[in-house]
């Protein structure tokens, strides 16, 4: 069935039953989506009541639309979407502007006013998220932690005293490791949905500031937000591993598989006991027990010594004795991080961390595709609005693919237009 829509002059029939792969129609959907939004109506008409005597000026909702198509059109620079506008009349309509276009300073002030209104993207992403969820009902069945790096615009010895200077990890070369560098400014902190990539929660912070200690807090912004969320697993990198975080989420019903740090002599992880993956050691108290299967009822995992079994350090009438098919039970709480709730010696828990990769796709989609970390701000409001809206315009992109029918595209973020 088709379904007539009218957006702003510009009247084009979208047929639901086939895929909207992008162009004009795709962008009016997109902005529809964010203009409808509850957080949004209420900051557009806080921004008008707010409005002093004198000239109207351009709609509220018009400069609004416009700002989310310049993240949605990866349009990094404010003067482009202002020349993009005049050389667009169908780009014109499709914002809700007239024949007029604000100029670049305009839309600075613009932006301004929305960086004074509190959690304004925040709000906005939770109620896309929703919106998301009506149609992808296991998003944030299991979850991914991790953090990015946003170089600040300001110059480290003028301006913005609220980015630091702190670590990011560099992309190896071919045959190289990865390495540490420094950079000036700040972290994006993110809780994403491992099944389709939805971006759930996010915490914008100095550079300085450590991943670890913001893992709880992601988990419990999130369900702040979101009061269904019970994520069964949350996948992390060695940055998040702490013998708290393993703690703490435990205790709020997840299972962490989380990637455990190079252990040091005073780190006491496997106590000569456990190998490499968790398993504890054979009796010749080297060789690694092979992992069975977990226990449902009582989640402790079963051992075997290898097949070919190992030399026991005890000997027997001078010949070595043999420990061939001796089985093992162990109760992962006997060392969290080295055994897991999972078996970390075991296949399930390979492939539960393999996902985690999803979330360095989505923080690289965010730079490429909405000027995630292509900013021109100073003063962290500004940059967490800026971050905030380039969440919520993929969130956006995310939900109109859904509404199309278009879900195999759902991290698909490139719009283009004539």
């Amino acid at each position: 069935m088709s379904h007539p829509t009218t957006v702003h002059n510009i009247s084009f029939v979208w047929d639901k039953t086939q895929p909207l792969f992008g162009g004009y129609a795709f962008l009016s959907r997109a902005l529809d989506s964010l203009e409808s939004l509850p957080s949004v109506a209420d900051a557009l008409a806080e921004i008008v009541a707010s409005r002093q005597r004198g000239r109207p000026g351009y709609p509220p909702r018009a400069m609004f639309r416009a700002w989310c198509a310049k993240y949605l059109l990866n349009e990094r620079f404010t003067v482009g979407l202002v020349d993009r506008l005049r050389a667009s009349s169908r780009l014109r309509q499709v914002c809700g502007f007239g024949a007029g276009v604000p100029s670049d300073a305009t839309f600075s002030r613009f932006f301004r006013r929305l960086a004074s209104i509190p959690a304004l993207a925040e709000d906005a992403a939770a109620q896309v998220v929703e919106r998301i969820r009506a149609r992808l009902p296991d998003v944030g069945a299991d979850v991914s932690v991790d953090s990015t790096d946003v170089q600040a615009h300001a110059h480290p010895d003028r301006s913005d005293t609220d980015a630091t200077w702190g670590f990011r990890t560099t992309k190896p070369k071919s045959g190289v490791k990865k390495d540490a560098e420094l950079f000036f400014g700040y972290k994006l902190h993110t809780l994403m949905d491992a099944t389709h990539g939805v971006p759930l929660a996010h915490i914008v912070l100095p550079a300085n500031e450590n991943d670890s200690p913001q893992l709880s807090k992601l988990v419990d912004r999130a369900r702040a937000l979101y009061p269904w969320l019970k994520p069964k697993h949350l996948l992390a990198d060695r940055g998040y591993d702490s013998i708290a975080n393993h703690k703490a989420l435990v205790k709020r019903g997840i299972t962490p598989i989380i990637h455990v740090r190079k252990p040091t002599a005073e780190d006491g992880l496997y106590d000569g006991i456990y190998a490499a993956k968790g398993q504890p050691a054979c009796t010749d108290g080297k060789t690694p027990m092979q992992y069975l299967r977990t226990d449902a009822k009582t989640g402790h995992h079963l051992f075997r010594c290898p097949p070919a079994g190992c030399a026991m350090k005890a000997k027997i009438s001078g010949l070595s004795s043999y420990c061939d098919g001796t089985e093992l039970w162990v109760d992962p709480f006997d060392n969290l991080r080295a055994i897991g709730l999972v078996a970390r010696a075991g296949a399930k828990w390979q492939r539960l961390y393999a996902r985690r990769q999803g979330i360095e796709r989505m923080f690289g989609s965010l730079k490429r595709s909405r000027l995630l970390n292509q900013h021109l701000y100073v003063w962290r409001d500004k940059v967490e609005l800026h971050l905030g809206l380039a969440i919520l315009t993929y969130l956006a992109t995310m939900l109109t693919r859904l509404e199309a029918g278009d879900g195999d595209r759902i991290r698909h973020m490139r719009i283009k237009v004539g």
